[in-house]
């Protein structure tokens, strides 16, 4: 088991890109408002966390800067209204991710290629080949469909934190 952050698809993203469009920190801090973007950028500073560190990728920060941000995270997150900010998970290391996969970001992936395809149109036949092809990505060695899911999740987080804070500011 490890401390896991609520922060989705860290791993697999920028640290600044996962605070941004993490559900659980943009309701908290409406990172899609000019407001949000400054007080996400004053927690990264009080973290100690260099915004340029931030904006790369996750397995390309400085290995200080990536093993003292949890707990520093996790003092500063209070005062930030993101409280319980870490939980209790485990993850998954493999040839195809040596960065981890947690439980967490295993859902998001297989969420969005369950949901994948036209939201415009529901075919059955569809849905049972996307389910399927998710429930097979759980079994694949080189993980291409997984990196897919992956891929997939970063830009349904994006829509959703960006179109729901345009619908909530109306």
């Amino acid at each position: 088991a490890i401390d896991d952050l609520r922060i989705g698809l860290l791993r697999h993203w920028s640290l600044l890109e996962a605070l941004r469009h993490s559900p659980y920190v943009a309701v908290r801090l409406h990172t899609w408002r000019e407001a949000g973007q400054h007080m996400l950028h004053l927690l990264l500073a009080r973290c100690g966390v260099p915004l340029k560190q931030a904006k790369l990728a996750y397995s390309q920060m400085a290995p200080g800067t990536k093993r003292r941000m949890p707990e520093r995270l996790a003092e500063e997150a209070r005062g930030f209204q993101l409280m319980d900010i870490s939980f209790r998970s485990f993850q998954i290391s493999n040839g195809w991710n040596q960065a981890g996969l947690s439980a967490s970001d295993a859902v998001l992936a297989l969420t969005a290629l369950l949901e994948g395809g036209e939201a415009d149109s529901w075919d059955p036949q569809s849905s049972r080949d996307r389910f399927w092809r998710s429930w097979a990505a759980l079994s694949e060695r080189e993980g291409a469909t997984l990196r897919e899911g992956l891929s997939l999740a970063r830009k349904l987080q994006h829509a959703i934190v960006q179109d729901g804070g345009m619908i909530t500011d109306r």
